[in-house]
């Protein structure tokens, strides 16, 4: 038995799973253990551990089928921080979500810089509110992911209109929450999941359009009469062409909404590659910007779709960044700001990325701020705001605020009130984001 702790650290286990471990006796249950990572043979060994053992060093976490006797022994040990008691419905997906964080991980930056990552994976209904999805240690995972510095994207849920039934998931600090709407932005779709009332100022919540939304149809897999029905709603023929429409389907939900929330992540991505190209002193006045590449955590992937044809990260020829060019009066206008003596930090970043997506939302009339946060944002109220994107704005993006020259430089900036990008700037980054951009598709149960 691995010793105990002093009294004065916190219990690993609340009383209610305490409980549950010890009514469950000798029977085998599936748990979270976030443990010191030295340890974690030892309590192997103490717990006599069953069949399942899996060990995440870099979340200092061990996911375990064990004998809940043999655990409750070792429960108060000083290696044992917590305990997390997972349904054995949801282990595997809990599994390969922390396998996929490992891989996301050890990709972004060796083999190729993550723009931002998709999960559009929640607790499925019957578990909302129960503590057995081991939702501590799913957030600690994705922010391993957070604090890599891009933004994270994940659908509010299906569960909705109930108070308090946002994915658990989710809720993980810095996260870019989002819900679903109408394509237009001005109805919230009634079953998205809601957050608590109380819970929304430590959340960054967007809307956007996941209400008869078109998304890729799986090979071998049958259209639902829900399906079929939202498909007569819709001119499905119009919009992906005669002889297609079996390669698409039409259905609703906060996954669709995510979706487009992290596509148009992507208009920003290259803004902020193309201004500090701009900005450049060395750079000729044509070059390839950073490539967007948007990872995802998904269930289900047909890498045979023509959406994802050639644009897979891992499996296909990588195409190259876009090709930027700018004019000497382009670059001369940033470049004053350099010459008056403005600091500027142009990094793409997910602070950055939230500011501007805030300077994009659009109100949703009826709503409120707990339902969809800063509002409705989509490619197109993307492209507005970038369209209208002034130096002023550029330096209370990128500057420093606490600066205590940050007026001045704001005030400076405001004597050139032209925008930043030219109308084609706009197109190009639409049409890139559209079809050349890259995904990195990582499967979970």
């Amino acid at each position: 038995m691995i010793s105990v702790a002093g009294p004065s650290r916190a219990a690993a286990l609340s009383f209610q799973d305490r409980d549950a471990l010890e009514a469950a006796g000798s029977d085998l249950v599936d748990v979270a253990i976030r443990v010191s990572p030295v340890s974690a043979p030892q309590l192997k060994a103490a717990i006599a551990a069953g069949p399942q053992w899996t060990e995440f060093p870099e979340l200092a976490t061990v996911v375990a089928r064990v004998h809940a006797d043999a655990l409750l022994m070792s429960a108060d040990g000083p290696t044992i921080e917590r305990i997390e008691i997972i349904d054995e419905s949801i282990t595997p997906q809990v599994l390969h979500i922390l396998g996929a964080v490992r891989r996301l991980r050890a990709a972004h930056g060796t083999i190729f810089p993550i723009g931002a990552l998709n999960v559009s994976l929640g607790v499925p209904k019957a578990l909302l509110g129960k503590n057995r999805s081991a939702e501590n240690t799913i957030r600690e995972g994705l922010s391993k992911i957070v604090d890599l510095g891009f933004p994270v994207v994940m659908s509010i849920g299906n569960d909705g209109p109930g108070e308090d039934t946002a994915n658990p998931w989710a809720m993980t600090p810095g996260v870019i929450v989002v819900t679903a709407t109408d394509a237009s932005g001005q109805n919230l779709w009634p079953s998205a999941s809601r957050l608590r009332r109380d819970d929304f100022a430590n959340r960054i919540l967007f809307a956007a359009h996941g209400y008869l939304s078109i998304g890729a149809r799986a090979a071998g897999s049958p259209k639902t009469q829900a399906m079929l029905d939202a498909e007569s709603k819709v001119n499905l023929t119009a919009l992906v062409g005669a002889g297609n429409e079996e390669l698409y389907r039409v259905d609703s939900g906060t996954s669709y909404a995510a979706g487009e929330v992290t596509h148009a992540i992507c208009l920003l991505h290259q803004a902020t590659a193309a201004i500090g190209f701009t900005l450049s002193f060395v750079d000729p006045l044509q070059g390839a910007l950073l490539p967007y590449v948007s990872a995802y955590f998904d269930s289900g992937i047909d890498y045979s779709h023509p959406m994802f044809k050639n644009r897979l990260a891992d499996r296909s020829p990588k195409f190259g960044g876009l090709t930027y060019e700018v004019t000497r009066e382009q670059r001369a206008r940033l470049e004053s700001l350099v010459f008056k003596g403005v600091v500027l930090n142009v990094s793409y970043t997910r602070e950055r990325v939230v500011e501007m997506l805030r300077r994009s939302a659009h109100r949703i009339p009826g709503t409120s701020p707990f339902e969809v946060g800063s509002g409705f944002v989509s490619r197109d109220t993307v492209g507005e705001m970038l369209s209208a994107l002034t130096l002023a704005d550029l330096v209370q993006i990128f500057a420093d605020r606490s600066d205590p020259r940050f007026e001045e430089w704001v005030h400076s900036a405001k004597e050139d009130a032209a925008p930043v990008f030219p109308p084609d700037d706009i197109s190009k980054f639409k049409a890139y984001c559209d079809s050349y951009s890259l995904l990195y598709m990582l499967k979970v149960l």
